[in-house]
């Protein structure tokens, strides 16, 4: 494996946004995610507005609202990024190893013009893995959790903790 300064797991919205800020900062990073085919997948297109200068505000273009069209330039965009390594694998056998408890969730997503409607199964970090206003998780030193893996919430909410978090982590790395 690389030597990455950083890992972060999921690259969902706060994760991507998370790896894009601190590889642009020069933050060696690998962005773990179960399937390379599902990168800042929306469910439904993301409405603005958007944290300035985040990666979501990139790829958004209101004139192709296409969901696999947002998903290729925003996966375009990380694996074009220097330090930032994009890779896909699984890290919920080890999470759950560790003995962090889950909360299973569901999301419905509503049939849209070309696409069914159809439910997503997730799990969560139970509340008690987490402190909100740290982002950190409480089992172990060093583990931060953002995005869907701890809240539900709006793309551009997930974007703005992606991008607190990295700020967080570029001042512990000094």
């Amino acid at each position: 494996m690389q030597d990455y300064q950083v890992l972060i797991v999921g690259a969902g919205f706060a994760g991507s946004e998370a790896a894009y800020r601190l590889a642009q900062r020069g933050v060696r990073v690998g962005l773990l995610t179960q399937s390379l085919d599902s990168v800042m997948m929306p469910f439904l297109p993301p409405m603005p507005p958007f944290p300035e200068g985040s990666l979501l505000a990139q790829v958004y273009h209101p004139a192709d609202p296409r969901l696999w069209a947002f998903h290729a330039r925003a996966k375009y965009l990380l694996e074009n990024q220097p330090n930032l390594h994009l890779f896909q694998a699984t890290a919920s056998t080890t999470s759950q190893a560790l003995g962090f408890r889950f909360l299973k969730r569901e999301r419905e997503v509503p049939q849209t013009p070309g696409t069914p409607g159809y439910t997503v199964s997730y799990h969560a970090f139970h509340p008690e893995e987490w402190e909100e206003a740290t982002f950190r998780l409480t089992r172990l030193e060093g583990l931060y959790a953002v995005g869907l893996c701890v809240r539900e919430g709006e793309y551009a909410l997930m974007s703005q903790e992606g991008l607190r978090l990295a700020e967080h982590l570029l001042h512990k790395l000094g």
